[in-house]
């Protein structure tokens, strides 16, 4: 079965979710917005020198997920700075993961070279113009976007502008396409073109540059949503070591689980998804709470428990979704109603969702995490079995688990996700 799906909205809540990543180490960006921020710059810059519709198009989208090999704490707080160690390997990331869906496949060129520096030394021998001029734009624009983040604390944009502008023609002919500085020199003399960047909600930012969002709607089947699936997934899977491939292993639990209780075809894939998409408001958590050899203190599960409330933020936007952010977004909730973040009980929680938190539980018992080595069958069932007493768990979906538990362990424990 097809659904209509924005590809905007797609791309809105992918570059939402590598935000969260700066929030997790204080680089707020402005707020959920570095990657509309940085798309609203570079269109202004496309538009300044004249570039055709179809290559301002693909700075549009590309600026929104320029970021997408961007996914633990340090990566994030190490490119604030310029010219660090490995500082262009979530480029060849980022471009890896657009060629998981030929929906996005368009853009990986543009991703994998847009840190690239105008006077060469780039490991694919590329300098000056031969460097794609969509890639040249958004380095520019990511700069300077950075730069009004990390010097706008507590003062007025209008105020530093010009420590930002100083900084940036200091790059050219380095760093910076000479002629797109000299654009963005330009640009850079309205007040209104500052203040955006700080006060605009990123809804206002996207709904300035609507011109280069295409008017229809694509029609996808749910085979075709996995890959778009598949890139959440694995930005969020290459969070922690200890969490590498744990979407993966929830989505194929949960979808054996599915068939188990007899679900449609229909549901069994949006069941996939949801498995795919269910942590991802986990780019949200610091990278030491993730890999804490020891137990979370209360502060730190506090923070652990947001993580959930961003999946459905961020899920929701994707109309079309709906059921899969439900499913996704409540697989920590509790039958007894004492889960969270929304507190809901057993009558408010869908059939989609419980399988989820069960599929959730077994992975994570059966992964290796820092501070314990993964269960085997017999205590995985012990355990699961006491959080169905303790009122956590939905007995059914638990009974058939543990009913399946050898042919459920070889099948996860043995997998090798691509």
């Amino acid at each position: 079965m097809a659904v209509k799906i924005d590809l905007l909205e797609v791309f809105r809540c992918l570059s939402d979710a590598f935000a969260l990543v700066g929030r997790s180490v204080g680089v707020d960006c402005g707020h959920l917005s570095h990657g509309v921020n940085v798309c609203h710059i570079a269109t202004k810059i496309a538009e300044k020198i004249g570039l055709d519709d179809e290559t301002c198009s693909d700075i549009y989208y590309t600026s929104l997920i320029h970021d997408c090999g961007v996914s633990t704490s340090k990566t994030f707080a190490d490119l604030v700075q310029l010219d660090v160690v490995g500082e262009k390997e979530h480029c060849k990331k980022g471009s890896e993961l657009m060629m998981k869906s030929p929906f996005t496949a368009k853009y990986a060129e543009i991703i994998l070279n847009h840190h690239n520096t105008w006077s060469g030394k780039n490991p694919n021998g590329l300098s000056g113009k031969d460097i794609p001029i969509a890639s040249r734009i958004i380095f520019l624009a990511d700069r300077i976007d950075v730069d009004v983040a990390v010097l706008n604390d507590q003062q007025s944009v209008l105020y530093i502008k010009d420590v930002v502008i100083d900084k940036i023609n200091d790059l050219s002919g380095r760093l910076f396409d000479p002629d797109l500085v000299e654009a963005f020199n330009d640009i850079s003399q309205v007040e209104s073109f500052w203040l955006d960047l700080v006060c605009k909600t990123s809804s206002d930012m996207l709904l300035a540059e609507d011109m280069y969002k295409p008017r229809e709607y694509l029609k996808l089947d749910y085979s075709q949503l996995m890959g778009i699936a598949d890139i959440f997934a694995t930005v969020v899977d290459s969070k922690s070591t200890f969490t590498f491939q744990h979407s993966k292993r929830v989505s194929k639990t949960a979808v054996y689980l599915a068939r188990k209780f007899s679900f449609s075809s229909k549901d069994i894939e949006m069941v996939k998804i949801a498995g795919l998409l269910h942590d991802l408001g986990k780019l949200s958590i610091p990278d030491y709470i993730l890999d804490k050899a020891a137990p979370l203190d209360q502060k730190e599960f506090r923070i652990i428990q947001q993580h959930t409330y961003f999946t459905r933020l961020l899920l929701d936007r994707i109309k079309g979704f709906e059921n899969i952010s439900e499913m996704a977004s409540l697989h920590h909730e509790k039958i007894n109603g004492r889960g969270y973040p929304f507190r809901i009980g057993e009558a408010d929680i869908p059939v989609g969702a419980r399988i989820l938190a069960v599929s959730d539980v077994f992975s994570a018992l059966l992964e290796d995490r820092p501070y314990r080595k993964g269960f085997l069958p017999e205590k995985i069932s012990e355990i699961l079995k006491k959080q169905v007493s303790d009122g956590a768990l939905d007995c059914n979906v638990v009974n058939v688990l543990i009913e399946n538990m050898d042919e459920l362990f070889v099948l996860i424990k043995g997998s090798q996700f691509s």
